[in-house]
């Protein structure tokens, strides 16, 4: 078997195609390393509960792995971000005494990019869903009243910070040009679970918001069997990892929030233009319905 610096050299070697597309070759050389280390892509969208999650199932997991939170990503001027392969590369080829768990929590869609990544090197992958109307609220209240969230004004695509524009403003592009990001990023992920569900092979988990609010306990339960299967991990294990979190709540941002507040803030025409924007095909309204998303 090649050492990790023989196949680290071979792989530098070798760029992606134009479309992002790992080498066959290449990704039979990552495969065939047998590496201890785990992965999981948070695929969350923002403001559905993913700072707390995060860091509640690197609680957990630190109970069997070196667990850590990475962006998965390159240097970026915004959160959404595509995944970036050195980071993976190196966690999967690096051996220390403790396996290590890399958690990524990523606002990204599931493009042919990041497909091979999570593909090659066989990343647990988790969507995480909330209404559509009460996400958008809360987007707005973290980014006006929080002064370290510029960072998000990806969602409104604007030349304009959110927090700078005039109320008037802001609310437009809160109904007109944040939801195109969800309707987009649900899309992505919807379209690849179902490819990977007729390719037999193992499709995102889809949780919910609510769930979080409801039964963090079986929730992190959920993500634990989906991220490690070979190790079982008690009520009590997990009972003491969402203590831990909890007690740092307020510094993750977390909060059950108030189901329904959304349905509250929008004007009945504003409602209609979210929901008109976010009911992409008949099908994937279905889903999302089933989601709690509309």
């Amino acid at each position: 078997m090649s050492s990790p610096y023989e196949l680290l050299y071979k792989i530098l070697q070798t760029m992606p195609d134009p479309e992002g597309g790992i080498n066959p070759v290449v990704k039979n050389q990552i495969q065939n390393f047998q590496s201890p280390n785990i992965g999981a892509i948070l695929a969350f969208p923002p403001k559905v509960g993913g700072t707390f999650l995060r860091t509640a199932l690197i609680e957990l997991l630190s109970k069997n792995y070196y667990a850590y939170l990475s962006r998965g990503s390159y240097a970026s001027t915004d959160q959404a971000r595509d995944l970036y392969f050195p980071t993976f590369l190196h966690h999967h080829v690096t051996i220390d005494p403790t396996p290590k768990a890399l958690i990524a929590h990523c606002h990204m869609h599931a493009n042919k990019p990041n497909i091979e990544i999570i593909e090659v090197f066989k990343l647990a992958t988790i969507v995480n869903t909330r209404n559509i109307l009460d996400t958008l609220v809360s987007y707005n209240d973290m980014v006006t009243k929080e002064a370290d969230q510029l960072g998000v004004d990806f969602l409104s695509h604007s030349s304009e910070y959110y927090r700078d524009m005039t109320e008037d403003r802001r609310r437009w592009s809160l109904v007109n040009i944040a939801p195109i990001w969800y309707a987009r990023f649900y899309a992505y992920w919807l379209n690849y679970t179902e490819a990977c569900r007729e390719a037999g092979k193992i499709p995102p988990l889809w949780t919910s918001f609510e769930e979080l609010s409801n039964d963090p306990e079986i929730l992190l339960s959920k993500f634990a069997r989906h991220v490690d299967p070979a190790n079982t991990y008690s009520i009590q294990d997990i009972d003491s990892a969402l203590q831990k979190t909890m007690a740092n709540k307020k510094d993750l941002r977390f909060n059950k929030g108030t189901s329904g507040r959304g349905d509250a803030f929008f004007t009945p025409e504003e409602k209609s233009r979210i929901l008109e924007i976010m009911t992409f095909s008949p099908e994937h309204t279905r889903i999302l319905q089933r989601y709690g998303v509309l």
